[in-house]
């Protein structure tokens, strides 16, 4: 074919060449054009915050480079590879999954969303896809180092990455939702009991190796520890509540010195979960992981609360520290410590005047052991008060004397407050069995369950206890 021009002829070759040429030539125009736009765009975007231009410090080479060199196109591969992780994770290909994430992190290292999403994925979604208590653990804790030792590198200054954090350690680990959750207790405990030696730390003599190994494997800075035993412990460090507070406290501090509301949040509900549960009981002689409470604390978790109080207007707070006031007050009772339990009752009063709160202390305790204001059964009475004596048994067992007093004070105030209610011919009727009646059935029960040597030495403790009584 030929085309006639002012020359001659054009072969249409030649003119496929030319117009080749040209696209070329008006490629290279758009470049340049958007060359020169690519400044004025990003400082508009930047100024509108609609991404985070400034450069990452201490990135590795890969992650500053698509950062850099990708530019806007890098939120595009995102959405695509967000596409493809939600297909993985359908068909089951978790390790692909996991590969997958690390890109996308990789491509969006400033977007705290993914970083928070993965992990909690992790944690949460693809964890549960596992019979296994070591696969699913596993899991976990890939979730927990994606948060602490990347998303956080990358975004130390965002105190909502230290909250999702810690909150893996109080509902995934610290809670009761999951059933695997006393493997995760456990296997928490003891990787710290190896870490540490135990439990809680002298600071003064902390070995520098050790110390170094906290912060490069764990992420634990020994000197923000301290700080957090000498305003909020000491605490034991084999409980999850630790180090959901450990996060939430590093978060608060990140925010500054208004703090970060969802970041005391975390702190007042760790301190409760350290208070009621923070002390850990291991039995070498079993697999058993106990949490017992934490009662020291008590005048830290008051204190952290009136904090928060003062610090944020949200309602939330002084309705969250008056519920913690009312459970701290049995758990105390439960502990033998009475006089501290009724002046916790008195601080209750104080700052709920308006509420309908039982005035009389011996009441209140009766009332919110039962967990009823209304007059409950025989049966009930019963099996409360029995159950109490039961658990004075348990944990005389494990050499908790002064717990073991306290529930047994607690079944014995119990006993009385039902009684005392009844004229002598419902007491006829229905009256409960005398208290020592029913505390012996409450030991026949403990010492045919709990085997040896926990039956042996509950026998031990439980005629000590009851000269004790006699004296």
């Amino acid at each position: 074919m030929f085309q006639p021009t002012r020359g001659g002829v054009i072969k249409a070759h030649e003119r496929d060449f030319l117009s080749d040429i040209l696209c070329l030539l008006t490629a290279a125009m758009c470049l340049w054009a958007a060359q020169a736009r690519h400044g004025q765009i990003l400082e508009q975007r930047a100024v509108h915050e609609l991404v985070q231009v400034t450069p990452l410090e201490n990135a590795p080479p890969l992650v500053a480079f698509t950062t850099v060199a990708l530019g806007g196109f890098r939120g595009l591969i995102a959405d695509l590879l967000w596409m493809r992780a939600s297909r993985l994770q359908d068909e089951g290909k978790y390790f692909e999954l996991v590969q997958l994430a690390d890109w996308i992190t990789k491509l969006e290292p400033r977007f705290t969303g993914v970083w928070a999403y993965h992990a909690w994925n992790m944690a949460y979604n693809v964890s549960i896809m596992f019979e296994d208590n070591e696969e699913r653990w596993r899991w976990v804790v890939n979730g927990i180092q994606l948060l602490r030792d990347s998303g956080i590198f990358y975004n130390s200054g965002d105190p909502q990455l230290y909250k999702e954090l810690g909150d893996i350690y109080k509902q995934k680990i610290g809670g009761i939702t999951s059933e695997k959750n006393q493997y995760f207790k456990r296997m928490l405990a003891k990787e710290m009991s190896e870490l540490l030696g135990g439990g809680y730390i002298d600071y003064d003599q902390l070995d520098p190796a050790l110390a170094k190994r906290m912060i490069k494997d764990h992420k634990l800075d020994p000197k923000i520890m301290r700080e957090i035993d000498e305003e909020y412990g000491p605490l034991d460090w084999r409980a999850p509540s630790s180090h959901s507070l450990y996060w939430a406290y590093r978060g608060s501090r990140v925010a500054g010195p208004g703090g970060h509301v969802q970041c005391d949040r975390l702190i007042n509900h760790s301190l409760i979960d350290a208070f009621e549960q923070g002390r850990i009981l291991l039995l070498p002689e079993s697999e058993l992981v106990i949490h017992t409470p934490n009662i020291d604390i008590l005048p830290n978790v008051i204190r952290a609360y009136e904090r928060s109080i003062a610090r944020h207007e949200n309602k939330s707070f002084p309705d969250g520290f008056v519920s913690f006031l009312k459970d701290a007050i049995i758990v105390l009772y439960s502990f033998n410590r009475k006089e501290q339990a009724r002046e916790t009752h008195q601080l209750l009063l104080a700052r709920n005047p308006d509420e309908e709160i039982e005035k009389s202390f011996s009441r209140y305790v009766y009332i919110n052991s039962i967990k009823t204001t209304r007059a409950i059964s025989e049966t009930d009475a019963t099996m409360y008060v029995e159950g109490a004596f039961y658990k004075s048994f348990f944990w005389l067992a494990l050499g908790e004397e002064e717990r073991a007093k306290g529930y047994d004070a607690m079944a014995r105030t119990c006993w009385k407050q039902f009684m005392k209610a009844k004229t002598p011919e419902m007491i006829e009727r229905m009256g409960l069995a005398p208290a020592g009646e029913l505390r012996k059935r409450a030991m026949a029960r403990a010492m045919g369950e709990f085997g040896e040597p926990l039956s042996g030495r509950l026998k031990l403790l439980a005629e000590k206890m009851q000269a004790e009584d006699k004296e």
